[in-house]
């Protein structure tokens, strides 16, 4: 019996150790996404001073330290941190009234996002590269009204995302955000 368990014991820490190389032989990879870059699941709403006025589904969202204002947006959004931003990429998305997975933030930081697709599917690329700062604005005046993620990239080369909506008027945030939970 104990030549059994000892077997049993001895074939489940090979197979362990085995499945444990696999990964890191192949390492992270390359994605455009980070749970697609391309779809928002929820949105943390905030006021025109940065405050969080409310949260709709569960945002699939990597600020590192970054916060966004105002969300909803209509004229202008600005994002804050303490970190010097060197590029950003705002990218159209879809709401999706999915769940984000449980483990979202453990996967995410095992991906390597692909600039170049970022990139490809941005309607807009900023490069900060001369003059790398904490605290940008962008004017959404000839940005469509729709949900968004905006990418940016840290001198030290971190890629962090935040969702936001953007409003086709100037926005009442209870009468957007009230529309907007009535999406799923």
């Amino acid at each position: 019996m104990k030549n059994i368990l000892y077997s049993f014991i001895a074939f489940v820490l090979l197979f362990s150790f085995s499945s444990c190389e696999e990964e890191n032989i192949s390492g992270p990879t390359p994605v455009v996404d980070a749970y697609d870059c391309d779809i928002v699941s929820g949105l943390n709403f905030t006021d025109f001073n940065g405050a969080p006025i409310g949260q709709w589904g569960t945002p699939n969202e990597k600020p590192g330290g970054h916060a966004l204002f105002p969300n909803p947006a209509w004229d202008i959004v600005q994002v804050m941190g303490n970190t010097d931003v060197k590029l950003v990429w705002l990218i159209p998305s879809e709401s999706s009234c999915n769940e984000v997975p449980s483990d979202f933030n453990i996967e995410v930081n095992d991906q390597v996002i692909d600039t170049e697709k970022l990139s490809d599917l941005s309607l807009v690329n900023i490069n900060f590269n001369i003059a790398p700062q904490p605290n940008f604005a962008y004017d959404l005046s000839n940005v469509p009204s729709g949900y968004y993620k905006i990418f940016f990239q840290t001198v030290d080369d971190e890629i962090y995302w935040i969702n936001f909506y953007r409003a086709d008027s100037p926005v009442d945030p209870s009468g957007v955000i009230g529309d907007l939970l009535e999406v799923c």
